[in-house]
């Protein structure tokens, strides 16, 4: 019993020891273990200290897993902003990768570990439900998947994999486990260095961005420029479309690489948004608002109604295979000037870069504005200095046509490719005066025909297309496409048109260039004007010359009664001067002008110059005798007149003449025939004494008949210029005398002539003869016009360098009024010999005459009728007469 017990006891030592040596072995093998995957946590973590940057951090630490797990595929979901699971780094799936898809979380193998939060470990892959097909593809049978989470946040999934069979165990489970919480730290960590990567990354390309589009204010250069920066450092092709008037207009197109060629990109620059498109450009301009296709390979369908039916754009999509494609407003102060679009091929655009795009958008927007600020500026700058050009070569000359010519040159230089200009002739038709183009030759056939131009000739007209054309109309062929009219108005009428065309500029005429065209036609208007006006005031002023220079007098009275037009002959007639008539009425200017106006004979225009009528103007105590007739103008009536009050003075005087010489020689004739008749008579006795008286009257009257005769023929001849003086030195005292002396011989005892005299008279120069005859004439008429008996004095003195007579008498005397007339020819003092004193009129006449003609002079001093007169008449000395005469 003792043995059976000892023996039970050592049995039981055994056991004990036993099981002592397994705790220990397997508390070794646990250690052992422990140190292994104590090993492999340490160089997972050693990968993940030594990559900074996602990407490497993620390839790093799925190398460590497939080392560790002796798997052969690894990958790492993480979740995106939109909550869908995508592979971010794979092992052993690159072939298979470009079939992935999105994992939703909750579904599929990843998607219930996310959800879940638990470690999944597969050991027959074909038992579970997948989303992806990446891994069945590959030949995955077995799969081990633990969730990734940071902060109680599940961010994604890591996976391993192997064709094998069950080929993970519990074991790598939570071994993986184990590594999942430091890739989740790590990848945490990374992801917050990379987005501050990319968010300085983002900052420095907004910066050089922004740097580039202030870099210049040439528009489509600084887009350009911006374009190939964004596809160096953000995207992968960029476009972008400006707003030009009613359209789109693609100004740039860049590609990465090189990817497209350049034939292709000009298609793509010509082959501009439609307004038919429901989406991209078109509709971010109508709308204002961005456009972000984030995910075309999910939802393709957007991009493909823009594109849909448009030449060239199908082939750039199938080359470029765009991911995600970004449209965004070019908008400043609430207006869009253009959409910026940005491409991605390889990586999808997040919100993050959404955001990017805004912000370049808007710094393209401000550089855009400003660009077209300095365009406007430098337009405004030009529009100015055509304007200046324009007024100064419309300022230089009055030549209207060349003028228009060169006008047409400098726009064409400048705002139009073609130019035509149109003045209005007399009958309103348009008439081509001027035609300009860069091109010469195209002058011609393009020049535009002003009345097969739509709308109102005195209304601006502009077009932005080819339609206003008629159908094979040449100005079709040589691409008109713009164009705008303008009229020349000046004072309210038109009087031409401006027609701008453009042809090879590819912008459209807008309302800034219609203004700046009627400005320039404004001034051409004026230009225009003036030069008429210039005309019409030189044909005025010709018109005036040949006015004052005609001999009657014309003067014009508007439909209103003013006198517009009064010329010298007519001021020279009435003593009233032009300042006193023009712009007042006729009837208050011309005194008497109501009373005679009804009688004045008006012709119609165009029937001719109607009779003129003789009447007497009574101009306020002075009678003017006109021939008046006028002729009705659109402006009035256009009066003209001849004086004739001269002529019906002289008409009358020569009528007086003709009666009184009538009488002045029929009374010497009837006295010498009566003379004659008595001493022929038989049957009367006469005695020698009536004889002898008879024949002193037949003597006496002959020589008044005489006297009378040779005044005719002396005056006759003094107007025809050929009564000639000869000047001699002459004693005027010798002169004096013979002539009292003989005009004593027949002197009646009623009158008493006497001679005064100066000692010592000097020599004077003129004719004796003549000088005799004048003396004669004074001396006779001082006795015939003192027919109440008196004195007649002859005064003969020295005056400075002339010698002066002066007859002196005591008779009828001058009146005042007509002291100055009774030198004119046929002119009397008493015409109807009311005193009984006789005569021609000429005597006075034919003495001023030849005095005149000696250089002597004769005047008359009278203090009036009743009161006697005094002639003077004045000869040079002959010490001071110029020799040779």
């Amino acid at each position: 019993g003792v043995q059976l017990g000892q023996f039970l006891l050592r049995k039981e030592g055994d056991a004990e020891r036993a099981s002592l040596l397994e705790r220990e072995r397997r508390a070794r093998a646990e250690a052992e273990t422990s140190e292994s995957t104590l090993r492999k946590l340490q160089r997972v973590s050693e990968a993940a200290l030594q990559h900074l940057t996602l990407h490497e951090l993620l390839s790093s630490l799925l190398e460590r897993i497939v080392e560790v797990l002796d798997a052969e595929t690894s990958a790492i979901l993480l979740i995106d902003d939109d909550g869908l699971l995508r592979v971010r780094a794979t092992i052993g799936l690159e072939r298979e990768l470009p079939d992935a898809i999105p994992i939703p979380v909750g579904q599929g193998m990843a998607g219930r570990v996310a959800a879940e939060r638990a470690p999944l470990v597969v050991a027959d892959l074909s038992t579970i439900e997948l989303v992806s097909p990446v891994l069945r593809e590959r030949g995955i049978n077995s799969v081990v998947a633990i969730p990734l989470v940071v902060e109680n946040e599940v961010i994604g999934v890591v996976h391993a994999g192997s064709s094998a069979y069950a080929h993970f165990s519990d074991d790598d489970a939570h071994l993986l486990e184990l590594i999942a919480d430091r890739i989740a730290l790590a990848i945490n960590q990374a992801s917050l260095l990379d987005a501050e990567q990319v968010a300085q990354d983002r900052l420095r390309f907004l910066g050089e961005a922004s740097a580039v589009l202030a870099s210049s204010l040439d528009l489509d250069l600084t887009l350009r420029r911006a374009a190939q920066l964004a596809t160096l450092r953000f995207c992968d092709a960029a476009v972008i479309d400006l707003v030009v008037g009613d359209g789109l207009k693609r100004v740039v197109i860049e590609v990465a690489e090189d990817r497209l060629s350049d034939e292709v990109k000009q298609g793509l620059l010509a082959n501009a948004p439609s307004p038919e498109d429901r989406g991209g450009s078109t509709k971010v301009v109508r709308t204002g608002e961005p456009e972000a296709l984030l995910d075309l390979d999910t939802d393709p369908g957007p991009l493909t109604a823009v594109t849909r039916g448009r030449p060239g754009i199908q082939q750039t999509v199938d080359v470029l295979k765009p991911k995600s494609l970004v449209y965004m407003p070019l908008k400043v102060r609430g207006e869009v000037l253009g959409v910026l679009a940005l491409i991605r091929t390889t990586v999808r655009f997040d919100e993050r870069d959404v955001e990017t795009v805004r912000e370049l958008a808007a710094r393209a927007a401000v550089a855009v504005d400003n660009a077209y600020l300095y365009r406007e500026a430098e337009r405004g700058r030009e529009r100015l200095e055509l304007l200046a050009e324009a007024s100064a070569l419309l300022g230089s000359t009055l030549d209207v046509e060349t003028t228009l010519e060169q006008l047409g040159t400098l726009v064409t230089g400048s705002i139009a490719d073609l130019c035509a200009i149109h003045l209005v002739d007399a009958a309103g038709e348009a008439r081509l005066v001027a035609a300009a183009n860069a091109e010469p030759l195209l002058a011609t056939a393009t020049a535009i025909d002003l009345e097969s131009w739509p709308g109102d000739r005195d209304s601006e007209v502009l077009f932005t297309d080819a339609g206003f054309l008629p159908p094979g109309a040449p100005e079709r062929a040589a691409g008109v496409h713009t164009g705008l009219s303008v009229p020349f108005v000046a004072r309210g009428q038109v009087v031409g048109a401006l027609t701008l065309v453009r042809t090879e500029t590819a912008e459209k005429y807008s309302q800034a260039d219609v203004e700046l065209a009627a400005d320039v036609a404004r001034r051409a208007a004026t230009a225009l004007d003036n030069a008429r006006l210039f005309h019409e005031a030189q044909e005025r002023a010709q018109a005036a010359r040949v006015l004052d220079s005609v001999g009657d007098g014309v003067f014009l009275v508007d439909g209103y009664g003013f006198v517009r037009t009064w010329n010298r002959a007519a001021a020279a007639a009435t003593g009233l001067r032009a300042a006193q008539v023009i712009d007042r009425l006729a009837v208050e200017a011309v005194p008497g002008w109501a009373a005679i106006v009804g009688g004045v004979p008006i012709a119609a225009p165009g029937v001719g110059t109607p009779r003129a009528e003789s009447l007497p103007l009574d101009l306020g105590g002075r009678e003017l005798w006109l021939s008046l007739h006028g002729v009705s103008v659109p402006d009035g009536i256009v009066y003209a007149f001849r004086d004739l009050t001269e002529e019906r003075a002289l008409e009358a005087m020569r009528n007086e003449f003709v009666s009184t010489v009538s009488h002045e020689l029929r009374t010497p004739l009837a006295a010498i025939y009566g003379a004659a008749m008595t001493l022929r008579r038989s049957d009367v006795a006469l005695s020698e004494e009536q004889r002898a008286r008879l024949l002193d009257v037949v003597s006496g009257e002959a020589d008044r008949l005489a006297r009378t005769v040779n005044d005719i023929l002396w005056a006759s001849r003094l107007d025809a210029g050929s009564l000639h003086v000869s000047i001699q030195r002459c004693d005027p005292f010798a002169l004096a005398h013979g002539v009292v002396e003989a005009q004593r011989a027949h002197l009646d005892r009623k009158h008493e002539i006497v001679l005064t005299a100066e000692d010592d008279l000097p020599a004077m120069a003129g004719d004796p003869d003549k000088v005799g005859r004048v003396l004669i004439n004074l001396v006779d008429n001082a006795i015939k016009y003192s027919p109440d008996a008196g004195r007649v004095e002859v005064r003969v003195r020295q005056t400075g360098g002339h010698v002066r007579f002066s007859i002196l008498d005591s008779g009828l005397g001058i009146p005042l009024a007509e002291q100055r007339r009774i030198f004119e020819k046929f002119y009397r003092l008493d015409p109807n010999m009311n005193r009984g004193v006789g005569g021609t009129g000429l005597g006075l006449y034919i003495c001023r005459e030849l005095l005149r003609r000696m250089d002597g002079q004769i005047w008359v001093e009278s203090a009036g009728l009743g009161e006697g007169s005094t002639f003077h008449m004045e000869l040079p000395v002959a010490g001071t007469f110029p020799a040779g005469r």
